[in-house]
């Protein structure tokens, strides 16, 4: 079967394959698996009963790549390639890297949506244009849904979602000046959109998932 794989799945697994190989050879396994969890966006490499207790902390959304990973990635490449180049071939290099980044790690549910926005946000900024995040947001939902409608129904794709939103409402109508207070209200606003699909898909609340969250 693996012979018969195309060639862009080849470049996929060759790539998990690297990966696995250089943290495995680097570090001990726990470590390891910890690491290619974070990267490569598979709770898989975790221990059962150590991914329960990152549920209960409220910290799952640090070991499957989501926005935030596509954030960090897209500030920190735009932020190189302005040294060299100009914005916007800045930006095509940074858009590019990043969508191919999503396909080497399989191209989970809540890149995609990081992605779509992305590329709103990066076609708005090549052609001079307002960037809406909400209208952004419900684009990319609308896409997603077109693509698979039974995602509405997933999980990941609802936290993703209800995550990004809460940041989008927060930045639009909260204006804090004092930092302490500004990433609180951040946090309280998050648990509070996230709350209500953690607790009807994995039965619980996280209620100590703020003070960690702040921690981290």
């Amino acid at each position: 079967i693996k012979d018969n794989y195309s060639f862009l799945y080849k470049i996929s697994s060759k790539f998990k394959a690297y990966t696995e190989k250089t943290f495995y050879h680097n570090l001990n396994k726990k470590n390891a698996d910890i690491i290619l969890s974070i990267i490569l966006g598979d709770v898989n490499y975790l221990d059962s009963e150590l991914y329960d207790n990152i549920k209960v902390m409220g910290l799952a959304h640090i070991f499957a790549v989501s926005g935030s990973h596509i954030v960090l990635m897209y500030a920190f490449l735009l932020s190189v390639f302005k040294f060299i180049l100009n914005r916007r071939i800045s930006w095509i290099l940074t858009w590019c890297i990043i969508w191919f980044y999503g396909f080497l790690i399989g191209f989970p549910l809540s890149v995609m949506r990081a992605l779509v926005m992305f590329t709103l946000l990066f076609g708005s900024e090549v052609l001079y244009r307002k960037y809406n995040s909400l209208n952004s947001i419900g684009l990319a939902a609308l896409i997603l849904t077109l693509y698979n409608p039974f995602w509405i129904f997933d999980a990941g794709f609802l936290l993703s979602f209800s995550a990004a939103l809460s940041f989008i409402i927060y930045g639009k109508f909260i204006k804090v000046e004092n930092t302490i207070f500004k990433t609180l209200y951040m946090y309280l606003f998050l648990q509070l959109f996230t709350l209500p699909v953690i607790v009807y898909y994995f039965n619980f609340v996280p209620l100590m998932g703020i003070l960690y969250n702040l921690l981290l």
